[in-house]
């Protein structure tokens, strides 16, 4: 819970503030739904496009499967931008154990 607290303050400040934000998920391993709401509030309440860093194929998934990706900026390690994983060729969602 105490990452939540600190997720929810994080996107308090950045609307509070209206600075831009990036989201560096390249260690990430799971994502569940409360992480995605706050993610949600601070794309409809923010006017910058947040910036995820080096998505991993589980957070790909879930921002493509949300349609969350559509309304972020996907860079890579090497600050290139990366296609939708949904645009990749042979592209296959896979299945990961997300609920809770």
């Amino acid at each position: 819970m105490v990452m939540k607290a600190e997720l929810l303050d994080a996107v308090h400040e950045a609307v509070l503030h209206d600075v831009p934000v990036e989201v560096d998920v390249r260690d990430v391993t799971f994502m569940d739904s409360s992480v995605l709401a706050a993610l949600s509030r601070l794309i409809q309440a923010s006017t910058h496009r947040p910036t995820f860093i080096s998505p991993p194929p589980v957070v790909r998934f879930l921002l493509d499967v949300t349609r969350i990706g559509e309304l972020v900026d996907i860079v890579g390690p090497d600050d290139g931008t990366l296609e939708p994983a949904s645009a990749e060729q042979g592209s296959q969602p896979r299945e990961h154990a997300l609920g809770d």
